[in-house]
């Protein structure tokens, strides 16, 4: 759908990137609806990119360069999160330990030590 709506309006290359709020008023949906789909079409394979300069948008590669920079910024999204879950992953651990050692709990005080 929104890979269809980029190749039809040439949405090809950065420079031609469309705002998510002009796709989703073109298509008569909310913009967080067309977020959502870019989302559900990527996990299936489409090499919908998005940029943030200028107005931002999404737009479909015009070259390597496109993709390269799309996987490079996708990247560093992970990583960013998987940084944040780190304390998540530990403090679960360490109930789990402390709960396997009936020790009756975490001092979740101690974990941020």
């Amino acid at each position: 759908m929104i890979e269809e709506y980029l190749k039809e309006h040439g949405a090809i290359g950065s420079d031609n990137a469309i705002p998510a709020g002009t796709i989703a008023k073109d298509l008569g949906v909310e913009r967080e609806a067309v977020v959502k789909q870019v989302g559900i079409e990527r996990r299936k394979g489409s090499l919908i990119c998005a940029c943030n300069t200028g107005y931002g948008g999404y737009f479909w590669p015009g070259d390597i360069t496109d993709i390269i920079t799309q996987r490079d910024r996708l990247e560093h999204e992970v990583n960013s999160r998987l940084e944040t879950l780190e304390p998540f992953q530990c403090a679960v651990h360490a109930f789990m330990l402390a709960n396997n050692e009936e020790k009756g709990g975490v001092d979740f005080e101690e974990l941020s030590d």
